[in-house]
Parts: structure tokens; sequence; C-alpha cells
């Protein structure tokens, strides 16, 4: 699974944020964060896993990330849930 693009409306430190990780459209194989202490490194990393992790609600923004699934490259949107939403992500709203 590779991340391609994420926006934050309202996390900690972060006021509508967006980042794009792609290069000419496509996702990359590293992705190096760097910065100074405090700058935003953890925070960034934990809301990526809060948007992953069922038991939490997520209403902050959106992760966007593409996985192969039967050999096929698909993308899918992780965006506003509540902890009673169920399925981390169902493929079949995947975007070929």
């Amino acid at each position: 699974m590779k991340i391609q693009r994420l926006h934050i409306d309202n996390y900690k430190i972060f006021r509508n944020f967006n980042l794009d990780l792609t290069h000419n459209t496509r996702a990359q194989n590293l992705i190096v964060l760097a910065g100074i202490n405090g700058s935003g490194k953890t925070t960034l990393l934990k809301f990526i896993y809060h948007a992953f992790d069922h038991t939490e609600t997520f209403d902050e923004g959106f992760v966007e990330f593409e996985y192969n699934e039967d050999g096929n490259v698909k993308t899918h949107k992780l965006e506003k849930r509540s902890m009673t939403s169920g399925n981390l992500f169902d493929p079949s709203q995947s975007k070929p």
C-alpha cells in the first residue's frame, strides 16, 4: 500500500493542510519525513495511523492510498467516519 495524498482539516498543529506524495501522479516507493523538533513529523504519522485505525473516530480530513488487488492497482480514499462505521474500507468503493 502506498499513500498518495492526504488532507488535514484540523488536527493538532495542522489546519487545512494538504500533502501530495506523488511524482508525475505516481505514488512513490519511499517517503522521507524530515524536520526540526516540534515541526509535526510524529503528529502527521499519528494522523495517518488514526485514519486506518477503525476503533477511533476519524473526522479531521482524508488519506488517499493505492493498493494492489489481484494484480490491479486500485486507489481508495479514507475519510470522515465514526467508531460505528464497521469495516476499515470497502474495496468495492475504490477507483480502478
